[in-house]
Parts: C-alpha cells; sequence; structure tokens
C-alpha cells in the first residue's frame, strides 16, 4: 500500500469510528441547565413527589409547582432543594421531596437552578380511589456504549405505555463509577422517559450487580452514584411503594449491597404481612430464584421464595439474564424448604448429643463427608439424594459446634455451599415434569427479563418444568391492572433490530 493509500485508509477508519460512536456523544450544557430530571418516591405517592436533577455547577436551587399549569411561576409553590456532590462525579445533584400533595391531581412543575429554569412538565400522584393502573417493568440497559440505538427504541416504545411507573429491576449501567456511563444514561432518561403531555414517569428502582464495586456482597457505599442519583424510601436497599388502594411494590437486593437473609428477610416478612391486604403484591429484584443455581439464586429461593408463596405474591420480577424468561404459576416450594429445614434441625440436634470436644471434626477428617458433599451419594450407598443430605447437615454441623455456635444458619451456610446440595435442587429444577408445584390459583407468576438493551445471553433449549416461556429477545413487559374486573395483566413487547420492528406476543392474565 502507497502512503497516500494508507493516509486515506487511517481517514476512513477515523471518520467510521466517529460515525459508530456518535449515539454515545454527550450533548453539551450550559453550567446551570437543569437536566437529568429523574422522579422517585422516598414517601407515600399518593401526597409525595421526589424531583432530582443535575446540573455542572454549585448554586441555590428550588422547584416551582402548581396543579394550575396557566397560572405564572410566581403563584406557584416553592420548594427549596438540598444541594450537594459526591466522589467520583462532576456533577452538582439536586434534590426536593415535594409534600401535602392531592392524591390522584397532575400536578405542573419547573426546576431552577441559579437563574437558569427547565422547561415546564408534570407528574400525577397516586390516586386514593381504585382505578385502572399501567406499568412497564424491565431490566438491564446496562450497555450503554455499545447498545445505545436499541436502548433508545426500547425505553422510548415503553414510555409510549404512558405508564404510572417504570419498575426497573438493575443493571443501569456496565461500568458502576463511570460518571460518563450514567452521565449516558440519566440523559437518555430524561429525554424518553415523558409523554406527549409531558408527564415525566417515575421509577421504581432495584439495585443490581453493575450499580456496586464487585458486584455482590457490597455495600451502599460501593454504590455511590445508585444511591446518590436516585432518591429512595427508608433503607433505600430494599423498600416498598404502596401505589394506591391496590398495587403494592416492594423492591428487594439481591445480594448486592444487603443480605439477603438477616435484616432485609426479617424487613420483608414485616413488610408481607403490613400489606397482606393489598390487592396487587408485585416484587422485584436484580437476580431471581429461577434463573440459575448460583449462591443469590439458590438464597433467594430458599428465603424469599416461601414467603412469597405464604402471602400470596402475585408476580415476581427480576432481571440479570439478559433474555426472557416466564414461570407457570409455581406453589409448594415452601414445602421443599421446610424439608431441608427439618434436615438442619434434626442434623443439629443429632450432632449436639453427640459432639466430642476432644475430636476434630474438620471435613477432611470425618469419613465420607469430603465424597458426599461432592454429590457421590449414590456411590457411598445412600438409596435417595435426601437421605445423603440429611447425614452432610448433621457430619457439618459438627464442624460447626466445633468452631462456633451452633445455629441452623451456620449449618445451613455449609450445607448448602456443597455441591450435593445443588444437585438436590437440580433433581427439582431440570425435571421435565414437578406436577405438585403447579398451581393456577394459588402459585406465584416468576418474571425474568433482562431485555432492555444489554446484548443478549443465548437460552438453553432444554425446558423443564418451570420454564414456560424461554427466549433470548430485547423487550419489557407492560402490567396493565383492570380495577372493574380486578384483572393483572401482562403484555410482553418485543423489539427485532435487524427488521426494527416490535412484535406484541400473547399476554397471561392473573384473576382475583
Amino acid at each position: 500500500m502507497t502512503r497516500l493509500g494508507h493516509v486515506k485508509l487511517v481517514l476512513i477508519v477515523s471518520m467510521l469510528v466517529v460515525i459508530l460512536a456518535q449515539p454515545v456523544i454527550a450533548k453539551q450544557f450550559e453550567p446551570h441547565e437543569p437536566r437529568q430530571i429523574v422522579l422517585t418516591w422516598q414517601s407515600d405517592p399518593m401526597t409525595t413527589m421526589t424531583v432530582t436533577w443535575r446540573t455542572d455547577i454549585e448554586a441555590p436551587s428550588k422547584v416551582y409547582f402548581s396543579t394550575n399549569k396557566d397560572v405564572g411561576i410566581q403563584e406557584y409553590r416553592q420548594q427549596e432543594a438540598e444541594t450537594f456532590t459526591f466522589e467520583g462525579t462532576t456533577a452538582w445533584i439536586h434534590s426536593a421531596e415535594l409534600t401535602a400533595l392531592t392524591p390522584g391531581e397532575t400536578y405542573w412543575v419547573v426546576v431552577e437552578t441559579g437563574n437558569q429554569k427547565s422547561e415546564k412538565f408534570c407528574f400525577q400522584t397516586a390516586p386514593a380511589e381504585s382505578r385502572d393502573l399501567v406499568f412497564v417493568i424491565g431490566a438491564d440497559a446496562q450497555h450503554l456504549r455499545t447498545q445505545m440505538t436499541v436502548i433508545r427504541e426500547v425505553l422510548g416504545r415503553a414510555a409510549q405505555e404512558n405508564p404510572d411507573a417504570f419498575i426497573y429491576s438493575g443493571d443501569f449501567v456496565n461500568a458502576e463509577l463511570s460518571d460518563y456511563e450514567w452521565d449516558l444514561f440519566f440523559d437518555l432518561w430524561h429525554e424518553l422517559m415523558i409523554t406527549d403531555e409531558g408527564r415525566r414517569i417515575p421509577i421504581i428502582p432495584a439495585v443490581g450487580n453493575h450499580e456496586v464495586i464487585a458486584g455482590f456482597g457490597g455495600s451502599k457505599e460501593k454504590a455511590p452514584f445508585y444511591y446518590n442519583r436516585f432518591r429512595l424510601p427508608q433503607h433505600e436497599a430494599y423498600h416498598v411503594i404502596q401505589y394506591g388502594p391496590d398495587f403494592t411494590i416492594i423492591s428487594l437486593d439481591s445480594n448486592h449491597t444487603s443480605s439477603v437473609e438477616g435484616e432485609q428477610l426479617v424487613w420483608l416478612e414485616n413488610t408481607l404481612k403490613e400489606h397482606q391486604d393489598s390487592e396487587w403484591l408485585l416484587a422485584h429484584s436484580h437476580v431471581g430464584s429461577w434463573w440459575g443455581t448460583d449462591s443469590v439464586d439458590t438464597k433467594i429461593r430458599f428465603y424469599w421464595v416461601p414467603l412469597f408463596e405464604k402471602y400470596q405474591v402475585d408476580l415476581v420480577h427480576s432481571g440479570h439474564s439478559h433474555s426472557y424468561m416466564r414461570t407457570p404459576s409455581i406453589y409448594g416450594l415452601g414445602d421443599i424448604i421446610e424439608e431441608i429445614d427439618n434436615m438442619i434441625e434434626t442434623g443439629l440436634a443429632r450432632a449436639k448429643a453427640d459432639f466430642d470436644s476432644s475430636k476434630n471434626y474438620a471435613p477432611p477428617l470425618q469419613k465420607n463427608l469430603v465424597q458426599l458433599s461432592r454429590g457421590n451419594w449414590q456411590d457411598k450407598g445412600f438409596d435417595t439424594i435426601t437421605d445423603a443430605l440429611q447425614e452432610v447437615a448433621y457430619m457439618l454441623s459438627l464442624f460447626v459446634l466445633q468452631t462456633g455456635e451452633g445455629t441452623p444458619q451456620r449449618v445451613f451456610d455449609q450445607v448448602s455451599s456443597t455441591r450435593l446440595y445443588e444437585e438436590f435442587w437440580n433433581s427439582v429444577l431440570l425435571a421435565e415434569e414437578y406436577d405438585d408445584l403447579v398451581d393456577e390459583e394459588k402459585g406465584v407468576v416468576y418474571l425474568v427479563g433482562g431485555g432492555l438493551g444489554a446484548e443478549l445471553s443465548p437460552v438453553s433449549s432444554r425446558r423443564p418444568w418451570w420454564k414456560a416461556e424461554a427466549r433470548s429477545e430485547y423487550h419489557y413487559r407492560r402490567l396493565t391492572l383492570d380495577s372493574s374486573r380486578n384483572e393483572l395483566r401482562v403484555e410482553p413487547f418485543f423489539y427485532y433490530p435487524d427488521e426494527e420492528r416490535w412484535e406484541v406476543r400473547d399476554a397471561i392474565t392473573i384473576s382475583k
């Protein structure tokens, strides 16, 4: 290649890079210009709304709001905003919780930083009386740098549903500490999450692994952008929104900044008890119970699912899997959990009776424990995997007693880390049929969907009993509550970027 030819090639490649990068080049803003307006709730959606936005420079900020769109802004009510920044961002964040609002009312809003005002928009408070409701739900936009075109299309179409709120189950960005990626997300949200009438759509988020340094087992301090940019109800990591009299939305933290068990588990049961008279219960988290056999999935299945069944939760949504899945109505998993609980309690009681403080119960020193833990129960002469798991619970209880307090929780942590425990669950999860756990009347429907735009993951062609549907496609779901019929309708909307077309698939309807 000649030198001139080489120069031309470099220029062409450079131009292609620029063209391909266009979707993710951030728009230029004035330093005081309010941008990235996000609506969340910290308190009752009937009487409050929290408005949060960013600018590039610190300055006094306020929110003007009124139920009358046409009066001058000087006649609007005013609320001073909190202004702050945090390490790792160039943004100044401004946030105000508007209180003492009227249920079921439309409020017109202008936000101001310095002397620069936003365009006027509106929001609606939740109704005090039963009425039809619409929500959209999804997860995993995430790959903003490479998938912006798809993400823009999917989020834009979801906003056209004119939903009361967007229930978002985690993974907003790919790099948790990237100020640039968070700007991309919030600029896009500001642009798209507004209806033709100027109503901004609130978000009800759950934290995902891509919001947190290292993904799992972290703390709020390890997820600075998520917890500083979203103003959330008490506990923040897990919270409940009662939207009107009929619809309860519980957002959970699947071991990203709060443990699945412990304080969150106590809170979850108390919250389900408190809202058990609500007509419709929906729970969502980033990682769910039916996607895999990793430790988080296993713990959610063990701790949360029995509560979902006990308190008759209607829908459970999760993301994390960049695909689309749905289960039938599942009920009875609590019986299996109870069986495991009994194994642990029995094994621990037996171990306490047999414990000899002069002996060493380290797993490698206990005959057969290593092989059983690895799942070789048939080679060791056990008739069933349940019998083998019972013996493992006993032997690991001896080790737990040797190393500290003998509690069922500590024994479970040991048992659940074994290959045998995983195989026990595989015998349930991978069965072609498991009719005892399908109950159309009492069951819980689990929705898996990380299809808002992240690069898709393949879906196994195998169809165990709990996969009513499974496909690798971009999508969101629309939830429609028909209050007159007391029905909840769930409709999936799929996007095919190669063909630039949308398709609506069969809905499921839950009736009361």
